[in-house]
């Protein structure tokens, strides 16, 4: 090439392959793509000066070294125009988007230099798609932004449009001798100042995004939450962040170069000692590593903190580790909270194992099982916890049949918003009843996969419920059905559905005397006697009727299917189921009136009730005085089973008062009202507690006002019998004192009849002579001598006289009976 000279070209190639080393040994250091396109555009020009010192070495070579040339320069010039859309950050476009154009060039040069015999013409291509390629990338470097902050963009842009319009300006320049030397010479210099300033912006941009890369890093390491300390190799801190500052207590310009066991203070918190060094393990070894769990950390102010924290190597290039980067955070609150979480647990474990309800969660999905259970299901089911979680089946087969189908209703999770009753069978047996609630678990895409729930033991709570319907069904003295039960199923029977189950008969009766009954025995008496009724009422009309206790001691039945004939029959069986009770019982004998009345059809069952009380009420009007009478006799039964009557007490205060009565000149009628009021005056003390009656001393005040009583439950008594209603009154009356101090009505002198006088002499006289339990029996005379103190006070002083006339062969057991005859009951 005329005009350069050899030196000058050597200079370049040393020049060019400088530069290009420095560039490649950046683009090994940082890896941008744009080193290296750069790389490969100096490296080609490097080759051209090869080229163009080979040309002046080997001229007879030239077409071969005009044709690389040309290739080289195209290929430059797109790695020149690449690094400069790559710096830019136009990395879109590809080597293959831009190569198209000086590929036609090549070949056109080689098409031309083969063909022409101009080699400028045929090289022409090349330098026009060169000289673009390095002006649009030299216009990039200038107009853009992204590159245009960088010191010396603008002026290796400028050298590279330039360089540009050289190259496209070179083939109309090319014979001019003195332009084609000052050209090359040009083009040279361009390349190496070009050069220059793409390694200056390239050393710039390197620079620049290390700054960036520092400025993210500083602001992720102030804004992230975790703390961060990284130290070097020597275990000394290089970095220390706003979080790490704060619980360390150094500022980062206090801990930078000090060793991180003077910064980073950690204990174990159950055993406080000092936690192992996290730092030298990892530079040992090059791993990562965790913080044992409980370990604190104490600030530069004594604070202790709970952290949980890594540690990891950080590398270079080489992969030798350099340092450590220390992540860690205050878990005082987390670990504050799992104590409290597992205090909970702890407190529910307790419960759920102590508690008599059961808790559970059923896992429905993919197939039904028990994940928990707590232990009392035992109290429920008779098996554990464990043996149920273990087989479903086991616990699927302790449902009662008839609620299995409930349990399917759950699984669709049909019914979980109010409690339910399900019955378990328990391993003895017996059927448990329990209130079941339930919360339903979803899973992601909605189905139901599970259930927590809890199921309360309410057996008893059912027995208690099924004993109020019955009590409140039943009467509780008889255990017959209650009159709301009775009218309830007159209604019932009453619906046009049930006419079916006509006719319909009804039985109204009655319990006589039961008032006496109370007055005389006691209401326990009472009771019992409409118990042993209602024991017959069941045995005539088991399976038969709806025997109901509808009052007091009103009974009544309803026989369906009963016309009037059956009807008249049931009647005929429950009096003789009566008699037969009467005649196993003649203590307590039943007294019974009835009544019956039949349906007539449309005529509602409440009209046949009143009808059938209408007869009842027939029946007691026309009844005979035999049911009373026999109750009396009863009691005078039962009288006569008293010890002390047993004794004879009767007959002998009999004798006395005849005595006294023939002495007086009495009537027959009077004698004979005398004689039977000596054997029924005490009647009354049938009604009288043996405890009172036979107590072994004295009668405080409060039993001898019980005992007092006796007087006035005879009277009762009498009253209620046709054979003793005349004597009533002196039943009432024979504990009168003749100075009017006697009870119970205080009578006075002449206005006591003169029968209750002479009772109370033979009572009295008989009671000093008989032994008794707090006293023994005295003598005759000294039973003369008491009357005789007593008399005008407590007994009449005419009467004591006239008996003491007549008293004088007493002692001697003589019975004196000179009128009247013994009347029985």
């Amino acid at each position: 090439m005329p005009g350069l000279d050899m030196p000058s070209i050597i200079q370049s190639i040393l020049l060019l392959s400088i530069v290009t080393s420095a560039f490649f040994f950046m683009w090994r250091e940082t890896r941008k793509k744009y080193l290296l396109y750069w790389t490969a555009a100096l490296f080609n020009n490097t080759i051209i000066l090869f080229i163009t010192f080979s040309r002046v070495a080997f001229p007879h070579l030239d077409l071969i070294w005009r044709i690389s040339t040309d290739a080289l320069a195209a290929i430059g010039a797109i790695h020149t125009a690449m690094g400069a859309l790559y710096i830019a950050g136009k990395t879109n476009v590809t080597f293959r988007n831009l190569a198209v154009l000086p590929i036609a060039a090549t070949l056109w040069s080689v098409l031309g230099n083969l063909g022409l015999e101009n080699p400028v013409l045929a090289s022409m291509p090349v330098f026009l798609a060169v000289g673009a390629a390095l002006v649009g990338a030299g216009w990039v470097l200038i107009r853009d932004k992204a590159v245009s902050v960088f010191r010396g963009s603008r002026l290796a842009g400028t050298c590279l449009i330039v360089w540009g319009i050289l190259d496209t300006t070179y083939p109309l320049a090319h014979d001019i001798q003195v332009v084609s030397p000052l050209g090359h010479y040009l083009a040279c210099a361009l390349a190496l100042m070009t050069s220059l300033m793409l390694l200056m912006v390239s050393l710039e941009e390197v620079r620049h995004e290390s700054d960036s890369e520092r400025e993210r890093l500083r602001v992720t390491l102030n804004s992230i939450g975790d703390a961060v300390i990284a130290v070097d190799r020597d275990a000394k801190v290089t970095v220390l962040n706003p979080v790490a500052e704060s619980l360390t207590g150094w500022t980062a310009a206090e801990a930078l170069g000090c060793p991180l066991a003077h910064v980073f203070k950690v204990f174990n918190e159950e055993t406080r000692q000092p936690a192992p060094n996290l730092v030298d393990r990892v530079l040992a070894d090059g791993s990562t590593i965790g913080l044992a769990n409980h370990t604190s950390l104490i600030s530069r102010d004594g604070t202790e903190r709970s952290i949980a924290d890594s540690a990891a190597p950080i590398h270079d290039r080489d992969g030798t580790v350099s340092g450590v980067i220390l992540v860690f955070r205050d878990v005082t609150e987390e670990r504050r909270r799992q104590r409290r979480l597992e205090e909970s647990e702890e407190r529910f474990r307790s419960i759920a194992e102590h508690t008599s309800d059961v808790l559970f969660r059923l896992r429905l999905l993919p197939e039904p099982e028990f994940e928990y259970l707590s232990p009392a299901v035992v109290s429920v089911t008779g098996y554990t916890a464990e043996e149920m979680c273990a087989d479903f089946g086991l616990a699927r087969s302790c449902i009662h049949p008839d609620d299995a189908g409930l349990i399917r209703l759950f699984a669709k999770g049909e019914d979980l918003d109010r409690p339910t009753v399900l019955r378990w069978k328990h391993r003895d047996g017996r059927t448990v009843w329990t209130e079941q609630r339930f919360a339903p678990v979803y899973d992601d895409e909605g189905n139901l996969s599970a259930l927590h729930g809890i199921a309360r033991d309410v057996t008893e709570q059912k027995r208690m419920e099924a004993q109020v319907r019955y009590m409140s069904l039943h009467d509780p003295l008889t255990g017959l059905y209650n009159r709301a039960y009775f009218e309830e199923e007159m209604k019932r029977l009453d619906d046009p559905s049930r006419f079916t189950e006509r006719p319909i008969t009804i039985l109204s009766t009655d319990v006589d005397g039961m008032k006496l009954v109370n007055d005389t025995k006691g209401h326990k008496e009472g009771d019992d006697l409409l118990k042993a009724y209602a024991g017959v009422l069941r045995t005539t009309f088991a399976g038969q009727g709806i025997c109901a206790r509808v009052g007091g001691d009103e009974f009544a039945v309803i026989l369906r299917g009963t016309d009037l004939g059956d009807g008249i029959e049931a009647m005929r069986a429950l009096e003789e189921a009566i008699a037969d009770y009467n005649a196993g019982n003649p203590s307590t004998t039943l007294s019974v009136s009835i009544g019956a009345a039949t349906s007539d059809g449309a005529e509602t069952l409440e009209d046949v009730h009143s009808r059938a009380d209408r007869s009842l009420f027939n029946a007691q009007l026309h009844a005979s005085p035999t049911g009373k009478s026999g109750l009396v006799k009863s009691l005078l039964a039962a009288l006569m089973a008293k010890d002390f009557v047993s004794e004879g007490h009767i007959a002998r205060v009999t004798e006395v008062a005849l005595r006294i009565g023939n002495a007086l000149s009495l009537t027959r009628k009077e004698l004979l009202d005398l004689e039977l009021l000596a054997e029924v005056h005490d009647l009354g003390k049938v009604g009288i507690p043996d405890r009172i009656l036979f107590k072994p001393g004295p009668l405080d005040a409060e039993e001898r006002a019980q005992m007092q009583e006796h007087t006035a439950i005879g009277y009762r008594i009498a009253k209620s019998s046709l054979e003793l209603t005349h004597i009533a009154g002196l039943i009432l009356h024979h504990h009168e004192w003749w100075n009017g101090e006697g009870y119970p009505s205080g009578l006075k002198g002449e206005a006591i009849p003169v029968a209750c006088r002479i009772i109370a002499i033979a009572d009295a006289y008989d009671a000093i002579r008989s032994p008794r339990p707090y006293k023994p029996p005295r003598t005759h005379e000294e039973a003369m001598a008491e009357l005789k103190r007593c008399a005008g006070t407590q007994f009449d002083p005419r009467l004591v006289e006239i008996f003491a006339s007549v008293a004088d062969d007493l002692d001697a057991g003589t019975v004196m009976r000179e009128a009247a005859t013994t009347s029985s009951l």
